[in-house]
């Protein structure tokens, strides 16, 4: 019924002790991370993870606008079901003309200028 944010390992352990599957892909908070759950849970940043030796994985497959990283580029990840592998793409995208829309829209500013510098 509520949707936090899965920022830390805490809420992490929190969301897997509702999943019904093994991985569970996530946004909401623009950051790119996976969530694995092993003896402990821990996290990695890494951009290809193997999550098919976790008991349960969450993967927050970051964001395509409004990033929160600090890059830029539009994020995404591939699923490999067979190596039961998550990789994370990263791509250019033309950002100038987002911002000028943003102007058009009568949106502020700082919220077009930050797709800039990712944050």
């Amino acid at each position: 019924e509520l949707f936090d944010y899965v920022q830390t390992t805490y809420d992490a352990a929190l969301s897997m002790a509702h999943m019904q599957n093994p991985v569970c892909f996530i946004g909401h908070s623009h950051v790119p991370v996976t969530f694995l759950q092993r003896e402990v849970i821990s996290y990695t940043l890494e951009p290809e993870v193997h999550v098919g030796d976790a008991d349960r994985a969450i993967v927050n497959v970051g964001s395509v606008g409004q990033p929160r990283d600090r890059d830029p580029r539009a994020c995404c990840v591939i699923y490999d079901t067979e190596t039961q592998t998550v990789r994370r793409v990263r791509f250019r995208y033309d950002i100038d003309a987002v911002v000028v829309k943003f102007q058009r829209a009568g949106l502020p500013l700082a919220l077009g200028e930050r797709l800039r510098v990712g944050r």
